[in-house]
C-alpha cells in the first residue's frame, strides 16, 4: 500500500530521503510506501523523508521564537483564526505548523513577503527555511493526504484567499512598504457610531476598522500608517482611538509598542463587533455554495470544522446534537466543540 499527495488541479507533491545525494544523479519519489513509513517513529529527523512543497507553503513555528506569553495552544488558535481554510498540524518535531495551497508557483524570493502579508503581524515569527520543504513521518503524511483530498480553499498569489474573500479586504499591516487600506461602504457603519463620526477623518476611520475583520479577535494597528491614509497625525489617530476605548468598542489588550516593528494590539467590541460581523458575512460564499456538513472528524481541522459549523445552527442544543452524530468523536473532543459552542453563542447574545 501507498500513498500520494497530489495537490489539487496542481502536482504530485515529490519528496526524496536524506541518504539521497544532492547530485544531478538525485532520484525524487512521489509514493509514500507504509513500510517505510511505518518505521519512521524510531528514526532521528533527519533521517525522515523530506517533502518539497509545490504550489503549496508550509508556515513553521519554532517555540524558542514564541513571543512572550505565547504558547502552542495560543498559536494553534491565532492560525485556525487567521487562516481557517489551512491545515493547522504539528511537525514532527512537535513545533506547529500550517499548510496553505496557493493558486499559482510563488518565487522563493517573494515567498517572505508573501507570508507577511497573508498573516497578521502578530504571527511575523515563522521560520523562514521551512517554507517550502519539510520532514514528514506517517501521522504528517496521513494528515496531509486526507486534508488534500478535501479539496482546501487555494490562496491567491497576490494576496488573499482565493475563495470567500477579495484581495486587500482587510488591513494589510506591513511596516516594509504603503499600502491600501481597504474600507466598508458607508452603510455598513454603526448607527450608533455615526453620532462620534462629526468629521470626515473619524467616518473614514471607522470604515477601516469595520472592514479589519482581524479586530473580531485582536489586530495591531499601526497609527503612522491608518494617519497616512487619513491624512491626518499619528497624534490624531491616537486620539481618536482613546475616544473609541471610551465608548468601549474598542479595547487594547496589548500595549506594547515599536516603531516599525509591532504596533499596540486591539480588539472590538460591542456595536463595532457586530458590524464587523455583518461586514465579513456579507462576503461570505452564499448558503447554496456552501459545502455539505462534515459526517465524522476529520484529523487536524477540529477546531476548524467547528468554528465554520457554528455560523450555521441558531442554538447550541442543536449544535451539539449535530456534533455527537460525527462519527470517530471522542469526549474530549465533545467537551470542545461545547466550549467552542458556549463562546460562540455567548457573543452573538451580546
Amino acid at each position: 500500500m501507498f500513498k500520494e499527495l497530489k495537490v489539487p488541479n496542481g502536482p504530485t507533491l515529490k519528496y526524496k530521503l536524506p541518504r539521497d545525494l544532492g547530485n544531478q544523479t538525485q532520484w525524487f519519489r512521489t509514493r509514500f510506501y507504509n513500510d517505510q513509513l511505518n518505521n519512521t517513529a524510531r528514526l532521528q529527523k533527519n533521517r525522515l523523508p523530506i517533502l518539497g512543497l509545490q504550489n503549496m507553503l508550509c508556515l513553521d513555528f519554532d517555540a524558542k521564537d514564541y513571543p512572550a506569553g505565547w504558547t502552542a495552544q495560543r498559536l494553534q488558535n491565532a492560525l485556525e483564526f487567521s487562516l481557517p481554510y489551512a491545515l493547522v498540524t504539528t511537525s514532527v518535531s512537535g513545533n506547529i505548523k500550517a499548510f496553505v495551497v496557493l493558486d499559482k508557483h510563488i518565487e522563493s524570493d517573494n515567498i517572505e513577503a508573501f507570508l507577511k502579508e497573508l498573516l497578521p503581524e502578530t504571527l511575523h515569527f515563522f521560520d523562514r527555511a521551512g517554507a517550502t520543504r519539510v520532514y514528514v513521518n506517517e501521522r504528517l503524511v496521513n494528515e496531509l493526504s486526507d486534508w488534500l483530498a478535501s479539496a482546501p480553499p487555494t490562496v491567491s498569489v497576490k494576496g488573499g484567499p482565493g475563495q470567500g474573500q477579495e484581495e486587500g479586504r482587510t488591513i494589510l499591516n506591513t511596516v516594509s512598504k504603503t499600502v491600501t487600506y481597504y474600507q466598508s461602504s458607508l452603510d455598513q457603519l454603526a448607527p450608533e457610531l455615526r453620532l462620534w463620526a462629526k468629521t470626515e477623518e473619524r467616518v473614514q476611520l471607522l470604515q477601516i476598522l469595520t472592514a479589519c475583520w482581524g479586530l473580531l479577535q485582536s489586530f495591531n494597528l499601526p497609527l503612522e500608517k491608518i494617519a497616512v491614509q487619513l491624512g491626518v497625525s499619528p497624534m490624531s489617530v491616537s486620539r481618536m482611538l482613546k475616544e473609541l476605548k471610551a465608548l468601549k468598542v474598542i479595547e487594547c489588550i496589548d500595549h506594547s509598542y515599536q516603531w516599525g516593528v509591532k504596533a499596540k494590539t486591539y480588539k472590538a467590541h460591542g456595536v463595532l463587533y457586530k458590524a464587523i460581523q455583518a461586514h465579513k458575512a456579507a462576503h461570505k460564499p452564499s448558503s447554496t455554495l456552501r459545502k455539505p456538513l462534515i459526517s465524522s472528524v476529520r484529523p487536524g481541522m477540529f477546531y476548524k470544522d467547528m468554528l465554520s459549523a457554528l455560523n450555521r445552527f441558531d442554538s447550541e442544543d442543536v449544535f451539539i446534537r449535530w456534533v455527537s452524530r460525527l462519527q470517530g468523536l471522542t469526549e474530549k473532543r465533545r467537551r470542545e466543540a461545547l466550549k467552542y459552542a458556549r463562546c460562540h453563542f455567548r457573543k452573538k447574545a451580546a
